[in-house]
């Protein structure tokens, strides 16, 4: 299993053993946040009858506002590289979207979460001869967890699909974890 995986799932385990803990309602977080989190890409390509992939890892940064007790509106903003990936190149990923993302409180300190909007990718797979570069928009989705571990202070995890297209990359998704600031 891969690393970003386990600790994606041990954090989820983390937040969910605190399900019966009590301490002020999830909804009562407002203003403004930022996030730092480590975010494992998958990058799927079928291109000319084979099928390959890389799996690039890297950080990706939130800026979201709470609109009401239920929604927030987030930006999000990452990047991902794969120096070795299993195509014997170097494969990065850059991205960045725009989202509304919707709570639905679990006990008294932790929310499960979806969350939709846009989102632009600039795929970039290079080798000692060719460099291919490839561009991508569209409707982006995913969903999540978040634990309140203090007043100001969330742990987060979540999955992304970022796009599925036909063409040289077909798929980018992505498990990501961290740390949420309230501010």
């Amino acid at each position: 299993m891969n690393v970003s995986v386990r600790a994606a799932v041990a954090a989820l385990s983390v937040a969910t053993l605190s399900l019966g803990t009590v301490g002020p309602s999830y909804a009562d977080h407002i203003g403004t946040y930022f996030s730092i989190e480590h975010t494992s890409v998958s990058v799927g390509s079928s291109s000319h009858h084979s099928t390959s992939s890389a799996d690039p890892s890297g950080l990706r940064f939130k800026f979201g506002t709470r609109l009401t007790h239920s929604f927030d509106l987030e930006a999000q903003l990452g990047a991902a590289v794969d120096e070795k990936s299993k195509l014997d190149t170097e494969f990065s990923a850059a991205y960045a979207g725009v989202y509304l993302k919707g709570y639905l409180p679990l006990g008294f300190k932790s929310a499960l979460f979806g969350l939709a909007g846009m989102s632009y990718m600039d795929l970039t797979q290079s080798n000692d001869q060719l460099e291919s570069t490839n561009y991508q928009s569209g409707f982006s989705y995913g969903f999540g967890l978040e634990t309140q571990l203090t007043k100001n202070l969330d742990l987060t995890a979540d999955y992304m699909r970022y796009t599925q297209y036909t063409g040289v990359f077909d798929e980018l998704s992505a498990v990501n974890f961290g740390l949420k600031v309230y501010f």
